[in-house]
């Protein structure tokens, strides 16, 4: 598994990132909300056991 990220930018309220994952990866949700893309291959995103 390789897990890649990349800042674009992190201002107070909102940061962009970009994640390059192959395998499987576990993010930590720090913040009440989180919005997440897959834009190349295929994912999944699977929060508290439900996907």
């Amino acid at each position: 598994m390789t897990c890649n990220r990349h800042d674009f930018s992190a201002p107070k309220y909102f940061s962009m990132q970009k994640w390059q994952v192959e395998g499987k990866a576990a993010f930590l949700m720090d913040h009440p909300f989180m919005f997440c893309s897959v834009v190349d291959g295929s994912g999944a995103f699977i929060h508290d056991g439900a996907g």
